[in-house]
């Protein structure tokens, strides 16, 4: 298995990253997938969070964000080979989405919110057995992505 090297890791967790508008995020990886998923697909999550004072990037507004959060955030699995087959699938937060609801304390992230079955092993693994087709998986490294899509703007 091409995504040996991956899986020993039970979860892996992006940098936080802050929208213009002030929304704090990261990803949630689990590349063995997760309760009934695990080892048939990897799992992705995205958790909001509250940056810290002063942890805030540069060129960020101060603009305070309002709660609860409600906007359509894709998840994306980049295909690294010419032929640009990205694999996506998008969730809404809503108002009633426990992780999306509410402001989370000052430096800390609420529940995740994702997909258990978010891409399959296998697909991942498709390249190695038809390189005509997609390679997720590219010197041992696999891009993933979100976009969330703010007053018609995709951030």
């Amino acid at each position: 298995n091409r995504l040996s090297n991956i899986a020993e890791f039970r979860c892996i967790v992006s940098k936080p990253f802050t929208l213009i508008n002030g929304y704090t995020f990261r990803l949630k990886l689990f590349a063995n997938g997760v309760g009934k998923s695990t080892v048939k697909f990897l799992s992705l999550y995205v958790q909001m969070g509250s940056t810290t004072p002063g942890e805030a990037q540069d060129n960020i507004s101060t603009e305070e964000p309002v709660y609860p959060f409600r906007r359509v955030i894709t998840l994306v699995v980049i295909d690294q080979s010419p032929n640009g087959k990205h694999f996506s699938t998008s969730i809404k937060a809503l108002s009633t989405t426990p992780s999306f609801h509410s402001k989370p304390a000052t430096g800390e992230f609420n529940t995740e919110n994702g997909i258990e079955q978010f891409i399959s092993l296998s697909s991942l693994n498709a390249y190695f057995d038809k390189p005509e087709s997609t390679q997720f998986v590219k010197d041992n490294v696999l891009i993933l992505g979100a976009a969330i899509r703010y007053n018609d703007t995709v951030l």
